[in-house]
């Protein structure tokens, strides 16, 4: 196996087990309610506060990445995410478990930050797209299984379960990259480390407005699916009556559809280019918030049909994810851990957004998330628009 495969597969498995992570425990929330004698509002909070400390550690993980080497970093993050998941299995107490959380999530973002740059390193220009759409089709097995998987483990373990199985998957991470030494970023190529360079690479990238624009797409889209994962675990038991292993499963079958829309991206990519496949995503993202509007209003005791609308949504999101992520980290070559950062930082906040709206949100209806749904996929298709106009311009001038 040469070193280019064996890094994917290192990416790819740290993904599946920090993806895992922030979906497998959602069937045991209302038990977690019920365990730690808390308020249903304080216990969604654990979805957000995974996604804080994933917000605060992306700045960090992309310069350190570009100083000293993306597999080092990518190691030490790893085991922090394994020290944080290791004290949510034992956590006493809510407030103990949010703290937790946030550490699982602080260490969890590196698999983002710094492995899709490492792929953007080792698979240049736009092979990174369809590779990186190709390695997210497989780190999408982790939303498809986890929570059909966590509904089991929590009927069979309770929610400690959950975050064992976890922490496993962390360990076997960390055993896995042993064995993967080579470095994409050689210690000649990188630069020194000072506050008034980091600044200044920091300012470069978020006044860039090709990158800001290719990575809004699933900043916007993500926080809406965020909320939506905040709000279904309550609204399938409570209202709709439906257990926790049930409710992974119909959580599962939305997320069959992500993967699909992983899949099918590297096949859409070799037929058309990447801007024709971002606006069929954003198309099909549109459509499936309309489609979702219509269940939630007439036939809202259908939680399969509810499954399908979501799914509908994740696949379009799925199609501009991957297209999205290489363009905006092809802009840059020399600070590209820095740029996914950015990249990583932003979507955490609209994200860590989505899921504290959707604590506040009323949870025994869908009408406001399909209305989100349809708002920020509009919202998204203006900015392309704005993208391609962008683009167009800076195209004449070069001419």
């Amino acid at each position: 196996m040469n070193s280019r495969t064996l890094q994917t597969i290192v990416v790819m498995v740290a993904s599946l087990a920090t993806i895992a992570a922030t979906d497998i425990f959602l069937p045991s929330l209302p038990s977690m309610v019920t365990y730690f004698s808390a308020s249903v509002d304080a216990t969604q909070l654990l979805v957000p506060m995974y996604l804080m400390g994933s917000l605060i550690a992306a700045p960090f993980m992309g310069t350190l990445s570009d100083i000293y080497g993306r597999q080092r970093i990518l190691f030490w993050g790893m085991a922090l995410f394994a020290a944080g998941t290791a004290a949510c299995m034992i956590a006493p107490s809510l407030t103990f478990l949010l703290c937790a959380r946030f550490l699982q999530g602080f260490g969890a973002i590196v698999s983002s930050v710094v492995g899709w740059a490492l792929l953007q390193d080792i698979y240049p220009a736009d092979e990174g797209a369809k590779f990186i759409s190709w390695a997210g089709s497989v780190s999408c097995i982790a939303p498809l299984l986890a929570p059909a998987l966590g509904g089991y483990i929590q009927t069979a373990f309770g929610w400690q379960g959950n975050f064992f199985v976890i922490f496993m998957c962390a360990v076997f991470t960390l055993f896995l990259m042993l064995y993967s030494k080579s470095e994409t970023k050689p210690v000649s190529g990188r630069k020194k480390m000072s506050p008034l360079t980091t600044l200044k690479t920091y300012g470069a990238i978020i006044t860039d407005k090709s990158f800001l624009f290719y990575i809004s797409f699933f900043s916007l889209l993500g926080s809406v699916e965020w909320c939506y994962l905040t709000i279904v675990p309550f609204y399938f038991e409570n209202t709709l009556h439906i257990s926790p292993n049930v409710f992974g499963l119909y959580l599962s079958t939305s997320a069959a559809f992500y993967v699909l829309g992983a899949v099918v991206t590297p096949w859409i990519l070799k037929r058309v280019d990447i801007n024709c496949t971002l606006a069929l995503g954003l198309k099909i993202t549109f459509v499936a918030g309309l489609f979702m509007l219509f269940i939630s209003l007439f036939m809202a005791t259908y939680p399969l049909l509810i499954a399908l609308a979501m799914g509908l949504y994740f696949f379009g999101t799925s199609i501009v994810w991957g297209p999205s992520v290489s363009r905006a980290l092809q802009r840059f070559e020399e600070d590209r851990g820095a740029a996914s950062a950015v990249r990583s930082f932003l979507n955490m906040t609209a994200f860590a957004t989505g899921g504290f709206v959707g604590s506040f949100l009323d949870d025994s209806t869908l009408v406001v998330l399909a209305l989100l749904l349809i708002l920020m996929a509009g919202v998204c298709w203006l900015i392309f628009q704005n993208l391609m106009k962008f683009e167009a311009t800076i195209n004449v001038k070069e001419i």
